[in-house]
């Protein structure tokens, strides 16, 4: 049996948030009309919608051993990666093996969005000290 991982407090609510997204974005792809049309009915795949890219790194980590291009490319599971990130947020812990990745990316996640608060906060400064008063 695997070990319990305790999910660090200060990041408790960020397991919050990846579930949500990770709930609601997903890959989807659709078939849109080609741009170099070779014949009337000629469609392309196009992604009309992607997955988180935290996620995207999580399954970049656990590539497929698989030679098959019909077969999923990566080993993670959605579904087990929603109970993962379900029982840190809401219990603290879990017994996944994704455990430790999901943490790390939990870090790359809140500095990201520190990140953005900051350069969202710069461009309200640059744009409050463009206001002409009255």
């Amino acid at each position: 049996m695997d070990k319990m991982t305790s999910a660090p407090e200060h990041l408790r609510h960020v397991f919050g948030w990846m579930l949500a997204e990770l709930g609601r974005e997903r890959l989807e792809v659709v078939l849109a009309p080609a741009p170099d049309p070779r014949h009337s009915s000629h469609k392309v795949r196009a992604v009309s919608n992607e997955n988180p890219w935290w996620y995207k790194e999580l399954c970049n980590r656990y590539p497929s051993r698989s030679k098959s291009h019909r077969r999923w490319r990566t080993r993670i599971k959605r579904r087990e990666t929603l109970n993962a990130l379900r029982r840190l947020y809401v219990a603290g812990g879990t017994y996944s093996h994704y455990a430790d990745d999901l943490i790390e990316l939990a870090e790359d996640v809140l500095q990201s969005a520190r990140e953005e608060e900051k350069n969202y906060e710069e461009r309200l400064k640059r744009q409050s000290a463009k206001v002409i008063p009255f």
